[in-house]
């Protein structure tokens, strides 16, 4: 369908300055197969014997009777995995199930059509370190870059947290940056002419040339306008040609940058990010083709960086940025372009906010670990971590220095710098690439067969795809489809948040809503409200049942009690509850749940009684409530809450 060029670059043009070699590499994003080679030719040991030559090989059928049999009578289906329309995943693959004759799978890292890694890992400095800094407040922002000056970090992304004057210019912070020592990725709503003039003006004060600037701008208004539902306008499209023109001097600096984050910031898909992405281009290189513009595609596309979110679904994060760099290549040669070093973007990849949660907020540096992991495997060429309390404030000192200190873990003791592409030949990360690529590739032709990105914009196709995509996502957080820690499993039924929280479009904050009325509930009565769990009978079942009423009642904030309960002998007024959970088996209830509710609701009239589990005629037992797997826990712990509102403060709501 396409033809793969394997032509090698030479004339290897980098600065000398070893402080300035990564930043270059970085920047240019060109790939050298010739210097792979040679590098990695003289660092290879001998293969060792195959320990397992002395071993059967065990065939696929066999591998499946086995699972099969493990299942106990289960359906395999159980076991694939839809992580979202249109993509079905086996839970394991082979060698054989690989076609390792399309789709770039046996290519060499940096060649056509890029799929495989990062290849400036283990021949250069691997991928850049950028630190983020938020400009709302300048004194801070000065803080913060200085304590990352004194600890190893060379490129920066300055963005807003919350407001930042459309044309604010930066000439007095970029006065603190040492711009041929530093990279500076630049996301603010700044005309690239104001920007260009500043940045210019400081280098010539300093005596350095312009082709010392490294960085990127985002510079994408198409994407810009489509996160709120809008079409960009025409005008707007002469700040991309600035982009490029106005740092015509500074070859390093990508003064096109395109922000897809957006897209999965407001709960789009995989397929979607790439997909819209891909769009988003098209439109951009069709109005060049169209316009009267002074660029070309080439020199457009000379000076692309591309911008993803990644999120914690770890091995199809790694595969999205994989796809995407393969069908990025594929479109670009067909507009005819066949310079290697054009067909693939600079990748910059952030850590997301929309998997970030307000409660028990240091899971969020388990989130944001996993997910810089993804975008280094997946190959990007810069990684931005979010500071794990970013939903609430600008990053302080501590947090700063925590995201900073994930991406310096990753390279000094987890070596990921060393290793080109430690993705390539995972079967399951294969298979997941070509779903992805395939999936994404379909939707992209439907979108420029029915008139293309813009037009589905202005019709609304866009915002209700991303929209219906979202919602998906939520409904399977509210069943317990999809866990977040410390939100819908295993929460901290300890902590209490001061301040109401309003939903904002993170897949943790209808929970967060729900739980901080909770929480102003009991500052008004001067208690946390208490859940009381009743252990009973069969062990197996009631510590299983027991479990899933903490996570399940937890994640609403009610603080929980445990005990077990002795049948013989039970003393109602020693147990204390605003509501009673028994957990047992659905034979017991039957046999006892009557006889404890009678009795517990002489000692405790206000009390709700919730069955764990979904026994036969349970509502007539006395249980006002039932939960189950499958139950839409959102829903359900909404409509307690309201109940308890009533019970306890009955004149407001």
């Amino acid at each position: 369908m396409y033809k793969c060029t394997t032509e090698k670059a030479e004339n290897l043009d980098y600065f000398a300055d070893s402080d300035r070699k990564h930043l270059i590499f970085a920047q240019k994003s060109v790939h050298f197969p010739s210097l792979i080679n040679a590098n990695l030719s003289n660092k290879l040991v001998p293969m060792a014997v195959n320990l397992f030559e002395e071993f059967d090989a065990i065939s696929l059928d066999e591998w499946r009777e086995k699972i099969q049999k493990d299942l106990k009578g289960k359906s395999w289906d159980k076991l694939v995995w839809n992580p979202e329309p249109g993509i079905e995943l086996q839970p394991f693959y082979r060698k054989e199930d690989l076609n390792y004759s399309q789709y770039g799978i046996d290519s060499l890292p940096g060649t056509f059509p890029f799929r495989r890694g990062n290849p400036l890992n283990a021949t250069g400095e691997g991928w850049q370190v950028i630190q983020s800094i938020q400009l709302d407040d300048e004194e801070a922002a000065l803080d913060r870059l200085e304590e990352a000056h004194q600890h190893e970090v060379h490129a920066f992304y300055l963005t807003r947290w919350e407001s930042y004057p459309e044309e604010e210019r930066l000439g007095a912070l970029l006065e603190a940056f040492e711009l041929h020592q530093q990279a500076l990725h630049i996301n603010l709503p700044v005309d690239p002419a104001f920007l260009s003039l500043d940045l210019y003006t400081l280098l010539r004060s300093r005596k350095l040339s312009p082709a010392l600037l490294t960085g990127t701008l985002t510079n994408d208004p198409i994407s810009r306008a489509a996160a709120q539902g809008k079409v960009a306008e025409l005008y707007t499209f002469a700040h991309v040609e600035a982009g490029a023109l106005n740092f015509k001097d500074s070859p390093y600096f990508r003064g096109i940058g395109l922000d897809f984050s957006y897209i999965h910031e407001q709960g789009g898909n995989m397929t979607q990010q790439i997909a819209f992405a891909l769009g988003t281009l098209v439109e951009y290189l069709d109005w060049i083709e169209q316009s009267e513009s002074k660029l070309t595609i080439p020199e457009l596309l000379g000076r692309v960086a591309v911008t993803f979110a990644v999120g914690t679904h770890f091995l199809l994060e790694i595969a999205k940025l994989r796809a995407f760099r393969l069908l990025y290549a594929k479109l670009v040669q067909a507009y005819g372009i066949e310079d290697e070093n054009l067909q693939t973007p600079f990748i910059l990849v952030k850590t997301d906010t929309f998997h970030q949660a307000k409660y028990d907020l240091y899971n969020n540096l388990l989130r944001t670990t996993t997910e810089a992991i993804s975008g280094i495997l997946g190959g990007a060429n810069a990684v931005i971590v979010q500071a794990f309390d970013d939903v609430n404030q600008p990053a302080e000192a501590r947090s700063a220095r925590l995201a900073r200190n994930i991406q310096h873990l990753l390279r000094h003791e987890s070596y990921l710098d060393k290793v080109i592409d430690p993705a390539g030949g995972s079967y399951y990360i294969e298979q997941a690439t070509d779903a992805l690529g395939q999936n994404a590739w379909k939707l992209f032709q439907q979108m420029e067969a029915e008139g293309g990105f813009l037009h589905w914009v202005e019709e609304g196709k866009i915002g209700e795809r991303i929209c219906s995509s979202a919602g998906e996502k939520a409904q399977r957080v509210e069943k317990l489809k999809e866990k977040l820690i410390g939100i819908n499993q295993s929460p901290n039924t300890e902590e209490t948040l001061a301040e109401p929280i309003v939903m904002d479009g993170r897949l943790a904050s209808a929970f967060e809503e729900m739980r901080s009325q909770g929480d102003l509930l009991g500052q008004k009565l001067g208690r946390r409200l208490q859940v009381q769990l009743l252990l009973f009978g069969d062990v197996k079942m009631r510590n299983a049942r027991a479990q899933f009423s903490r996570d399940l009642l937890g994640s609403g904030g009610l603080a929980i009690q445990e005990e077990f309960v002795s049948l013989d002998s039970m003393d109602a007024q020693a147990y204390t509850g605003d509501i009673f959970v028994l957990c047992s088996s659905d034979e017991e209830y039957l046999q006892h749940a009557e006889t404890l509710i009678t009795t517990l609701k002489v000692a405790h009239p206000q009390a709700l009684f919730i069955v764990a589990g979904k026994p036969d005629n349970w509502d007539s037992l006395g249980f006002s409530h039932a939960i189950f797997t499958g139950i839409n826990v959102l829903e359900f712990l909404r409509g307690l809450w309201s109940q308890l509102h009533d019970i306890h403060s009955p004149t407001e709501k």
